[in-house]
């Protein structure tokens, strides 16, 4: 397969399987993963077992912020299962606030207990208690499809390349080094 294809044109291409977070609480007859709180490992299983040799693996979430505690620890807790099963950082590649799914389109605003609430809930929450397993952070996406009908066209950071949204800044924050993020919340004391 594509491996083979890699290997003989000396490419050396390195290849990813994507899952996605499980609710094994659900139990209904269209459920992916029903009583297993591994979520998508099965998937991994199966892949492997039909010849997908993977080299890493993504994962995606969105979260509510009311997520904290039970469904966080349990998805997160599959994207570390994941990771420490097939010995493999996760690519985080597909994160942001679940809130857009139910109608926010602004990114919401600081102690909104909402989206902006929510995505900052999460990184912190991967920074603190994931790094270790994860090696790659991407928030879907960087500006809203305003030509795309319902919750789809408004996960951006930005409504367009001049217009950011809240969320781009809080993500700056987390993409800044501790001290100089330090730096940056603290108030402006300089002489005007």
């Amino acid at each position: 397969g594509m491996r083979q294809a890699s290997n003989e044109l000396g490419a050396s291409l390195r290849f990813t399987i994507n899952i996605t977070a499980c609710n094994s609480d659900d139990r209904s007859a269209n459920a992916r993963c029903p009583g297993d709180r591994n979520g998508s490992l099965w998937f991994l299983a199966k892949a492997k077992a039909a010849g997908f040799n993977f080299d890493h693996i993504s994962f995606h979430y969105y979260a509510f912020h009311q997520d904290a505690g039970y469904w966080s620890a349990l998805y997160l807790g599959q994207l570390r299962t994941a990771a420490q099963t097939y010995k493999t950082p996760v690519f985080f590649n597909e994160l942001n606030c679940a809130e857009i799914y139910t109608g926010n389109t602004t990114g919401g605003a600081e102690g909104d207990r909402g989206c902006y609430d929510s995505l900052a809930q999460l990184l912190r929450n991967v920074r603190d208690n994931y790094a270790d397993v994860v090696s790659e952070v991407n928030v879907y996406e960087l500006l809203d499809q305003t030509t795309i009908q319902g919750a789809e066209g408004h996960f951006g950071l930005m409504y367009d390349l001049t217009r950011p949204k809240p969320t781009l800044d809080l993500l700056t924050r987390f993409a800044q080094a501790p001290a100089t993020a330090a730096a940056a919340d603290a108030p402006d004391d300089r002489p005007q």
